[in-house]
């Protein structure tokens, strides 16, 4: 007992010192709590999509500076959220779900808005209990890059469709898109977007100002969903998306106009080594596409099998879009995902599904590995974006 009453009487004589006039710390300033704007966007910050596991309530997107490889901060991502990036590169966007008691409860989903600059929430839209609840796939949650309108994939597990009004913050209605699943917008025309089908065609819909449909016209099949199907997420360029299947397959398919159409398909294994004719890609984000430099980059593993498809990389490969040839392999560094910045001297960054690390690669000549963050920067990631 005596040296517990030591110790209350310490505490109590603590706290009295700290009232009394002319106590120390007592002139110091008050501070105020503010935002801090983040680092000039430069077309190198980083968006990482990191979805936790010991607890999915809380996932969150990971922010960091890709050429320092400074952490800049986090986003939310609440319940299996989905991620975006306005077309200006000024907003982010991010549809999730809430329960009011964290893991059960009253389901509230919203779709939140951030400022890019400081990663302030600015507002939010009420949506109906639909979303996809999965990775942090591209196609799920796009905004049009013309017009307005931001699609939400939703996934009951009926699939359809949540047009929102981005300049209104307001929900303008769902769009039926039964059998077809992925959303891919127009980049010439407002209000018409695209999606893969199960028996491998697609759908283009036409919207009018109001997100009610006007119209909808089916392609004729551009791949096989049985023997060779497509990753979900492809390889972005002006007008054409260049699709990856499961055993290497290019599909390079243009959604501009009321039908999707597709150029002719090539296989990437077509001109490789025959050491790595076996090989096949391998991740969840898996393609990328600078456009400038017309260089395909994708992730690769050795002795592929059908089921593969989820496997890390062995190699990151660097294909000339317009030749079709391999121009460079590198060690992959487990990488499951991967994405190219859009200038025109671009860098490559991957994701290690193994240690929870980001990997940068300069791209101008040979794939040359510039340096990598400590491992466990991420727990799972899934997904990345370079803005």
């Amino acid at each position: 007992m005596p040296v517990l009453s030591r110790v209350w009487v310490g505490a109590i004589g603590f706290g009295l010192m700290a009232m009394l006039p002319g106590a120390a710390g007592a002139d110091e300033p008050i501070e105020t709590v503010s935002i801090a704007p983040l680092l000039p966007d430069n077309g190198h910050r980083l968006y990482l999509p990191d979805m936790t596991l010991a607890h999915d309530t809380d996932s969150k997107v990971v922010v960091v500076d890709g050429d320092s490889f400074r952490y800049l901060g986090l986003l939310p991502l609440g319940l299996f959220g989905l991620f975006s990036i306005s077309p200006d590169r000024k907003e982010l966007y991010i549809a999730t779900t809430y329960y009011s008691r964290q893991d059960h409860g009253t389901r509230t989903d919203t779709l939140e808005f951030y400022d890019a600059s400081n990663l302030r929430l600015t507002g939010e839209v009420v949506l109906p209990p639909k979303h996809a609840q999965s990775s942090a796939y591209a196609p799920y949650l796009t905004p049009a890059p013309i017009g307005s309108l931001i699609y939400i994939q939703n996934a009951t597990p009926a699939s359809s469709v949540t047009v929102i009004d981005r300049d209104k913050r307001t929900l303008l209605g769902e769009v039926p898109t039964a059998g077809c699943f992925g959303i891919y917008p127009s980049p010439t025309e407002a209000g018409r977007f695209s999606s893969l089908c199960a028996d491998g065609s697609a759908v283009t819909i036409n919207l009018d100002a109001a997100g009610k449909e006007l119209s909808r016209k089916r392609s004729a099949k551009l791949f096989d969903p049985t023997d060779d199907p497509v990753y979900i997420q492809p390889g972005y360029g002006d007008k054409i998306l260049y699709f990856l299947s499961y055993i290497g397959t290019i599909h390079p398919i243009d959604v501009s106009g009321e039908v999707a159409t597709q150029g002719p398909t090539w296989s990437i294994l077509e001109t490789a080594p025959a050491a790595v004719k076996g090989w096949r890609p391998g991740g969840s984000q898996v393609v990328t596409y600078n456009k400038l430099s017309h260089q395909l980059f994708m992730t690769m593993h050795a002795k592929g099998v059908e089921g593969s498809h989820k496997q890390s990389a062995d190699e990151i490969w660097q294909i000339d879009l317009p030749s079709h040839k391999i121009v460079s392999r590198i060690a992959g560094e487990k990488a499951i995902a991967i994405e190219v910045s859009g200038d025109e001297h671009p860098l490559l960054f991957a994701t290690s599904g193994d240690t929870g690390a980001i990997v940068k690669y300069d791209t101008v000549g040979k794939l040359h590995r510039l340096g990598a963050t400590k491992p466990g920067l991420l727990e799972y990631p899934t997904n990345m974006r370079v803005e």
